[in-house]
């Protein structure tokens, strides 16, 4: 098996260091994945209204 790639966009180098910081700790291939969450008007409106 070929040595693993540690790759990151230019907005996202701390994550990357992350990675290579994980990867030169296990020796394995790492992830991230920066999951993100639509919150329409409603939601936020539902979530943070005084008084609940």
């Amino acid at each position: 098996m070929r040595e693993p790639f540690v790759v990151a966009t230019e907005n996202d180098s701390l994550n990357g260091v992350a990675m290579l910081f994980g990867h030169q700790l296990t020796g394995t291939a790492q992830i991230f994945a920066d999951v993100r969450t639509y919150w329409s008007p409603e939601a936020v409106e539902r979530v943070t209204r005084p008084g609940r």
